[in-house]
């Protein structure tokens, strides 16, 4: 009889930890469809038009990456939208008007990565409000960092040579999504030393 009630005792024991156990993963299965699917949108802001044409998709491209988040800034004019290129990147693009003065201009981009403050050197050549030629050199010493900017610099180049300078704002390019964001300031940075 004590044996009995021992094991039904046991059995009490098992029963809420295998309960909890179910309500902890339905708990994260929630919260990474959710965070999922938070950086799988796009804002689309009243004020733009969609620019995808022909073969273009819009698109966000979905890699897995657990050194970088994917991210994609939008500013004041909103991103119109995301297309996937053949460097295995995207890029948001934005409508402005703005006018901006020939020249060569260079900035350094400042972000942040898990391992600290990361920067990325930019020059971008400007005619007629038109990017004809850009440069980017990496600017770190961190291993994991210095390949994500490499394989960035290696592939960003059609997302950016003969467009607009105001239409430029790069996504994930090359599966690196935290150094376009120092590509984005450092664009930020030329547009007001450029703009007239």
């Amino acid at each position: 009889m004590e044996e009995n009630q021992s094991e039904m005792g046991a059995k009490k024991v098992i029963s809420p930890a295998i309960i909890l156990a179910i309500v902890a993963v339905v708990i994260v299965a929630v919260i990474v469809y959710a965070s999922n699917k938070s950086t799988n949108e796009v804002a689309l802001n009243d004020k733009t038009a969609p620019i995808a044409t022909g073969s273009e998709v819009a698109v966000i491209q979905e890699d897995e990456d657990e050194y970088e988040d994917d991210a994609l800034e939008t500013d004041d004019e909103g991103v119109v939208a995301t297309t996937t290129t053949s460097g295995g990147g995207s890029a948001a693009v934005t409508q402005t008007n703005a006018t901006f003065a020939d020249g060569t201009y260079t900035a350094v981009g400042d972000y942040t990565a898990p391992s600290g403050a990361e920067h990325i050197n930019v020059t971008l050549t400007l005619k007629d409000n038109v990017v004809v030629d850009s440069t980017v050199t990496a600017a770190t010493t961190q291993a994991i960092s210095l390949k994500l900017q490499n394989d960035f610099i290696a592939n960003y180049k059609t997302m950016v040579v003969g467009k607009k300078i105001s239409d430029i704002k790069l996504g994930k390019v090359s599966g690196s999504s935290l150094t376009p964001i120092g590509f984005n300031n450092a664009v930020d940075k030329i547009e007001a030393e450029a703009k007239v």
